[in-house]
């Protein structure tokens, strides 16, 4: 979904290796940050 939604910001109509690669990353940060927390 977060890689949709960033998709849809762009303004692609195709989700892309870009916008999943961006979702992973934010994926990863909030699980380093729960972990931390």
């Amino acid at each position: 979904r977060v890689a949709r939604t960033l998709a849809d910001l762009t303004g692609a109509e195709t989700l892309g290796r870009a916008h999943l690669a961006e979702a992973l990353a934010y994926r990863a940060s909030a699980d380093r940050n729960a972990a931390a927390a």
